[in-house]
């Protein structure tokens, strides 16, 4: 699952906050596992955060699976897949 910024995660040592709120400088990533998301506290699951080297923008992705540098380059090639089929079925297959 993809999230954003304003999503909300609970590590079972802190207090809840916000995705975005992690400090990352671009090119990196942090990885948390056995967390909680949302206010109704489901999980446990693992969360991987990452800033894109020249970008403001935060990736983050939630999984049932141990998060690592895996979990994003999958996560990025899933992405791709996505992107160019919904791009072939609006202008290739119309």
């Amino acid at each position: 699952m993809r999230s954003n910024r304003r999503f909300g995660f609970n590590p079972s040592h802190l207090a809840p906050f916000q995705v975005g709120e992690i400090a990352l400088q671009p090119g990196h990533m942090s990885c948390w596992h056995e967390v909680s998301i949302t206010d109704k506290h489901c999980g446990p699951v693992h969360l991987a955060v990452a800033r894109p080297v020249g970008s403001d923008e935060y990736w983050s992705v939630v999984s049932d699976e141990a998060a690592e540098l895996k979990t994003l380059e999958e996560y990025g090639l899933r992405f791709d897949i996505e992107e160019n089929f919904l791009d072939d079925k609006s202008n290739g297959f119309q």
